[in-house]
Parts: structure tokens; sequence; C-alpha cells
């Protein structure tokens, strides 16, 4: 949520679909690493912030 981008993304999603739950994955560097090496993000980084959210879904 720090780019000006995803914000106005999320404030438009809540406004469309008001009723939807939201759902968060914080970015790290983790995200862009595992991706980068061709990993699941489990096996990368399984400590990292975006996969303690996804560990929650």
């Amino acid at each position: 949520m720090r780019r000006s981008m995803d914000q106005a993304l999320d404030q438009q999603l809540a406004k469309t679909y008001p009723s939807l739950k939201r759902l968060t994955i914080r970015q790290d560097a983790a995200l862009a690493w595992a991706g980068a090496e061709r990993m699941p993000l489990m096996q990368y980084d399984p400590n990292s912030k975006g996969a303690k959210d996804l560990y929650k879904l």
C-alpha cells in the first residue's frame, strides 16, 4: 500500500465492491526475489511478510 497506484486501486475496489472482505498481501523483497529465482515463496522465505499473509489465507 505504499505506492499511490496501489492505494487508489484499493479505494476503487472498496467503493465498487463494498460487501467484499478486503484481502491484503504485503509486498516485500522476498516476493520479488522468489519470483526472480523462480521459486515458490513458501520455499524461498516462509517467514517473509508476504508468506505470513498467504498462510493466513
